[in-house]
């Protein structure tokens, strides 16, 4: 007991507040990108409680973990001007600021929401921001922006393919997914939708993607090569985010308070369940198979993929703008 105590008072205050932040308790990490109060939320899920929060800059948007798990990457909000601070990456172990990325908007143009995705090899973030239009390219070597390509008319959230060589955007007003060459940095081609696409999700194989239309409320399984519908799913109301877990695609429908399930192998409806009000970003735990969704309600409802049921809410003080989940 004794040189417990003494090994206890070795370390320094900072370094226990850092412990106590970034501590990743079985089942993971939760954390929770806090626009209004300009913190990061951190969560237990298998305590059911906020155990930190972290500081920072600006009105911080959303978020991206690195594959390797070292780094989250907070685009900043509050970019009315030349406002430089565009994104904030945390090195997630260590519980610090590694970097700010500068970029420089024309005055009175606002960025909007900005969207992160890292590159397979974590040696590029991707920062497609709504309100220009472009997509960013930023050297996670330098942290410099080193390349903008324009896309289209409000690009959302970005998503890279298995493989890491493409990445698809959809755009929202453009009706159609943008398709980057994520080695070269090109826009290649776009896939084109009779609606607006909100979310996309891409299966392994790279040849089948699942767009999400707002304006129909439905989902488009969609050939990646030939542009083709291969299946059409009827879904709840303003679909905005997927999830594709094994064999299940998962569609959360804002405004009607859902999560369908899709058997995508089989290519039928599973189910559709009640969530909260206004759900808004999924996060998955590959170990525990458990889902998490964010809701304007103040909770996190947790969902068993094995089941595919709702077990329980966790309530929280804030209504985020984001959500990652981190192992």
């Amino acid at each position: 007991m004794n040189t417990m105590k003494k090994t206890a008072l070795l370390l320094s205050e900072a370094t226990l507040l850092i412990l106590a932040l970034f501590s990743v308790a079985n089942g993971g990490t939760l954390y929770l990108v806090n626009n209004g109060k300009a913190r990061l939320d951190v969560y237990d899920p298998v305590l059911q409680r906020k155990t930190g929060s972290i500081a920072t800059a600006g009105g911080p948007v959303k978020a991206a973990l690195s594959p390797n798990k070292r780094l989250l990457a907070i685009t900043q909000g509050e970019n009315l001007s030349e406002w430089p601070d565009a994104v904030r990456v945390f090195d997630v172990p260590k519980g610090n600021v590694v970097a700010t990325v500068g970029i420089v908007l024309t005055r009175y143009r606002d960025r909007g929401d900005a969207f992160p995705v890292f590159s397979k090899d974590s040696k590029k973030l991707y920062t497609a921001e709504s309100g220009t239009g472009f997509l960013n390219v930023i050297d996670a070597s330098s942290w410099k922006l080193v390349k903008k390509l324009a896309l289209c008319t409000n690009p959302l959230n970005p998503v890279l393919s298995a493989d890491g060589k493409r990445l698809y955007v959809p755009c929202l007003y453009s009706g159609n997914v943008a398709v980057v060459d994520a080695e070269n940095d090109l826009v290649l081609d776009t896939i084109k939708i009779d609606g607006q696409p909100s979310a996309v999700a891409i299966d392994l194989t790279g040849k089948v993607i699942y767009v999400a239309d707002r304006l129909n409320n439905n989902v488009w399984a969609m050939n990646v090569k030939t542009g083709g519908v291969a299946k059409k799913y009827a879904v709840g109301s303003a679909p905005s985010n997927l999830m594709l877990v094994n064999a299940f695609l998962y569609v959360l429908n804002t405004h009607s308070n859902t999560l369908s399930v899709i058997d995508v192998e089989r290519g039928e409806d599973v189910r559709s369940m009640g969530i909260a009000i206004l759900p808004s970003k999924m996060a998955f735990d590959q170990e525990s198979k458990m889902l998490y969704v964010v809701s304007e309600d103040a909770s996190i409802s947790v969902v068993d993929t094995a089941n595919n049921e709702r077990l329980k809410n966790i309530p929280i003080d804030s209504i985020p703008t984001d959500m990652v989940f981190v192992p």
